[in-house]
């Protein structure tokens, strides 16, 4: 037996063969197998179907684990959101209705509809915590929110007074010192304000809105639990759409309010639009006549507002404001990059228009992006879908509301742009308010009204050719309407026949480093002596049919005589005073 070898053929993996000789020989390998392509390509196929059955099994198992830990998040989110809704009517509610700190009615405008919602809080809870109790593998939790759907309008309810509720509640709490000592002593006792609290029911929806988002994406499709998670979530979407308007229009509100307390001058009412949407603020480079100016704008839903900061005033972000623009005929327009003008674009409209500068490639997209969005949606809440936002359009300037043009910069032309005069110190720029070229006073001495301006003002020479051209057109197409024509042709004529005009005293623009002067207006001519011609012309001859100018009258001769001396030496003795009762000479 112990000389006798034992053979033992152990077949490999790859078709290798070993024979183990008991007699202590080195084991002798045969051939290896030659595997064939077709065989190769099965096990590749094999070990691949193997891969992805574990792969989804492992992620079946994650998505399981994840439905069970956002399940048990409900439950305890909800328990804690119900402590909550029990300290406002514990601590705060109950007592100061017992104490009678304020009527009932006040009562009921601060703490509204609370004690229904906690009513409903204690049942969702109750309903979670059977769920959670027997949770398993084929459990549900879609139908307690499907349960819970009808009842959600008592939160809309509580978001539409909750503006109401925060600004009587400061009103109150300013007005008796009792309630206030009141409200500071729980907020030493739990740390949390009545105001922090009374917010919660608004942010409980979108919460509820996120989790079951979160709940139907890993929950399987075949899962009973699947379309009742969806049909919930379709009821609560809704809700939070309007509970996450109700937060926007209550943040911007606190951002107008703020606002207004910071800036200084001829401010706008900020509260004559209703529900107006605060969007960004930033500080942006405005290109103005000989600089770029930084200037902070304040992005509204139909307004945009920019401000210069006050380095030196006693109060923190005080800003003196500057301009209000409409955005509704608005529209912007990229700027390529040059140097000394990266990251630009221009915003058009109507009453005034310019070049905004941003630091960097990313502000800009999010500036422009931002007040494209604005205008779209401006547009859309009136009807106008004409333009895009982007460029101005041809029915802009049909109906008179072409954009006011964007000034040149005055370093960018040394001569006037219609003639070749060289601007000095005494021959100075201007600013042709139509088409916003640089000329000089004689190239721009005339005025017309600008209906986009809504006013007269300074044009130049081909502008006012241009107008005066289409004014002309306009009047023989109007020729037939006589009564209409007179009143298009009253509200565009000038303030003089000449096309020259008086510029009184306007408010100096913050673009303007040096104020335009007005253009010369014309000097009436010497008023004449009575029964003379008022012209000046000495050689003019009177018009046919007057009477002739009488002749001038002959000039005075002084008579001679001696030639009185009415100076005085300084050694002449003192004139006598004149006797006593004689007349004074």
């Amino acid at each position: 037996m112990m000389n006798q070898e034992i053979d033992l053929n152990l077949t490999l993996s790859l078709g290798e063969s070993v024979n183990v000789g008991m007699g202590g020989g080195e084991p002798e390998r045969e051939k290896e197998r030659e595997w064939t392509e077709e065989e190769i390509q099965k096990i590749v196929i094999i070990q691949r179907a193997i891969k992805r059955y574990l792969e989804r099994f492992e992620k079946k198992i994650d998505r399981r684990r994840t439905r069970d830990a956002i399940a048990m998040e409900l439950y305890e989110t909800e328990k804690s959101y119900g402590k909550s809704l029990n300290s406002i009517i514990n601590r705060y509610y109950g007592p100061m209705e017992e104490n009678k700190f304020l009527s009932k009615n006040s009562l009921n405008t601060i703490f509204m509809n609370v004690t229904q919602i906690f009513e409903l809080n204690l049942e969702m809870t109750s309903k979670l915590q059977l769920k959670i109790g027997e949770w398993g593998k084929y459990s549900t939790i879609g139908d307690i929110f499907l349960y819970m759907t009808p009842y959600l309008a008592l939160y809309k309810d509580y978001c539409g007074g909750y503006h109401h509720s925060i600004s009587k509640l400061e009103e109150k709490r300013d007005a008796y010192p009792k309630l206030s000592q009141f409200l500071d002593q729980n907020f030493m006792e739990t740390g949390v304000q009545l105001a922090s609290l009374l917010i919660q029911p608004i942010q409980r929806i979108p919460r509820y809105k996120l989790l079951l988002e979160q709940m139907l994406k890993n929950t399987e499709e075949d899962h009973k639990d699947h379309e009742l998670v969806a049909k919930a979530l379709e009821g609560i979407e809704g809700v939070a759409t309007y509970v996450n308007e109700s937060v926007r229009e209550r943040q911007s509100m606190e951002k107008i309010l703020e606002l207004k307390k910071k800036l200084t001058g001829d401010v706008p009412n900020l509260f004559l639009v209703e529900k107006r949407i605060f969007h960004i603020e930033g500080v942006l480079g405005k290109v103005c006549r000989k600089t770029t100016k930084n200037r902070t704008f304040f992005l509204f839903s139909d307004i945009l507002i920019y401000a210069v900061k006050m380095e030196n005033s006693p109060i923190a972000e005080q800003y003196k404001f500057h301009r209000a623009i409409d955005l509704f005929k608005a529209s912007i327009i990229d700027v390529p990059d040059k140097p000394g003008m990266e990251h630009g674009f221009q915003l058009l409209s109507k009453t005034k228009s310019f070049t905004l500068l941003a630091e960097n490639f990313i502000d800009k997209q999010k500036w422009m992006g931002a007040i494209r969005t604005v205008i779209n949606d401006y547009r859309e809440r009136h009807g106008d879908c004409s333009t895009s936002g982007v460029g101005g359009t041809q029915d802009d300037e049909d109906d008179g509301s072409a954009p006011a043009p964007v000034w040149i910069p005055d370093g960018d032309a040394k001569t006037c742009m219609l003639c070749p005069v060289k601007f000095t110190t005494f021959n100075r720029r201007h600013h042709c308010r139509r088409c916003g070229k640089l000329v000089c006073g004689a190239c721009s001495g005339k005025s017309y009204h600008l209906e986009n301006l809504g006013k007269t003002a300074r044009v130049c020479d081909n502008c006012y050719t241009e107008l005066s051209g289409e004014e002309k057109e306009r009047d023989k197409s109007m020729a037939s309407f006589p009564n209409d024509s007179k009143k298009d042709k009253s509200k565009r004529q000038t303030t003089s026949v000449t096309g020259l005009s008086f510029f009184g005293k306007k408010k100096r623009d913050d673009d303007d480093d040096s104020p335009d002067s007005p253009p010369p207006s014309p000097r009436p001519p010497p008023l004449a002596p009575p029964g003379m011609s008022n012209n000046t012309n000495p050689g003019a001859s009177p018009p046919p049919g007057a009477p002739p100018p009488p002749p001038p009258p002959p000039a005075k001769r002084n008579k001679p005589g001696p030639v009185r001396n009415t100076s005085f030496p300084s050694n002449a003795p003192p004139s006598r005073p004149p006797p006593p009762g004689s007349a004074p000479t």
